[in-house]
């Protein structure tokens, strides 16, 4: 009863149309289960599109967003380059006679920046929030994002059984490690393991917080693991996401040899399931949800995105390559 009631408002509030709520009555009142879990708050920040209306208009615009990097971040991206490839620079004859740098930088999913960040809003000192590596800020502002579209913006989450779980992969140096290294804030401010922990501490989250790194499915492993804590009653509401941030690539000097170069394609294309596939392309984004019980979402009046009604992680044994998918039987999952 209470999950028809749910949609009645919804349609009422013209929230949600009449079939629609028929569809969902149809799917979500015959098989509901107390282990369903409700996607309540989203938020996504990616190439192109700061915000998910965006990013949902490039999808339905078949608009890639692979580009040079933004203009507006060259000054950081040159200033690291400088502070830390003198040699190279030197010995490549990439130094304009004006002391200008003559550096090409290859095309990736660039956001359009990585160093805005309200400390005051989250409560973080200048000096440390100078410190802080641009994942921990943007995962802040994301996140944040994500819990204030469903519903619990503010202080409504503080003190509360909520869990955090982070996906991020690590196969890129820490640049940004390089840079604030000598202040002592920086061990926290750069450290990986601290992504999750630095937004249960500013917002005093009482539940389990941890980093996830399996490679490109860290952020579903996130996912993966925010449902099983939730259905363990480890936490009562838990924010689950991936990230990725590149910051920059330049052009390779000579003395580096970048370790994924020989799966990159040649021209910036990822063809996924396609027999023209032939490597991929890097890009920085990053995608929050706020997930919580069904049954507890419908009783506490929350706006239902989706329902994930079972997850599954497992690997596929050895395939023709490590990095390559296996013809697992569908039955293996179910």
């Amino acid at each position: 009863m209470a999950l028809k009631e749910y949609l009645y408002t919804q349609v009422a509030e013209r929230r949600l149309s009449v079939a629609d709520a028929k569809q969902y009555l149809r799917e979500l009142s015959t098989a509901a289960g107390p282990h369903d879990i409700a996607v309540i708050g989203m938020a996504g920040r990616f190439p192109e599109a700061p915000d998910l209306t965006a990013y949902w208009d490039n999808l339905r615009a078949g608009r890639a967003s692979i580009r040079d990097l933004p203009d507006s971040r060259k000054p950081n991206a040159l200033d690291f380059i400088r502070r830390f490839h003198q040699d190279d620079l030197r010995r490549e004859g990439r130094i304009n006679p004006d002391g200008s740098l003559r550096i090409d930088f290859a095309r990736r999913g660039y956001l359009d920046q990585v160093d805005q960040f309200d400390a005051a809003f989250f409560g973080v000192g200048p000096r440390e929030a100078a410190a802080m590596d641009p994942n921990q800020r943007v995962f802040l502002e994301v996140a944040y994002a994500a819990l204030e579209d469903a519903g619990y913006g503010g202080r409504r989450v503080h003190g509360r059984q909520v869990g955090t779980f982070v996906g991020i992969d690590h196969v890129e140096e820490l640049k940004y490690k390089r840079l604030a290294a000598k202040d002592p804030l920086a061990v926290t401010g750069t450290w990986p393991g601290i992504l999750a922990s630095r937004l249960a501490y500013l917002f005093d989250l009482r539940g389990p917080s941890m980093v996830i790194d399996t490679a490109c499915s860290s952020g579903l492993v996130s996912v993966h693991q925010a449902c099983r804590a939730l259905r363990q009653q480890e936490c009562e509401l838990a924010i689950a996401g991936g990230l990725s941030s590149f910051y920059y690539e330049a052009t390779t000097f000579s003395s580096e040899q970048r370790e994924l170069e020989s799966i990159e394609f040649f021209d910036d294309t990822v063809r996924t399931f396609d027999r023209r596939a032939k490597g991929t392309t890097w890009g920085e984004g990053i995608g929050v949800v706020v997930l919580k019980p069904l049954d507890a979402a419908i009783r506490d009046g929350d706006l239902v995105h989706a329902v994930i009604r079972g997850v599954r992680s497992t690997t596929t044994g050895r395939p023709t390559g490590s990095l390559l998918p296996t013809r697992m039987p569908r039955s293996n999952f179910c």
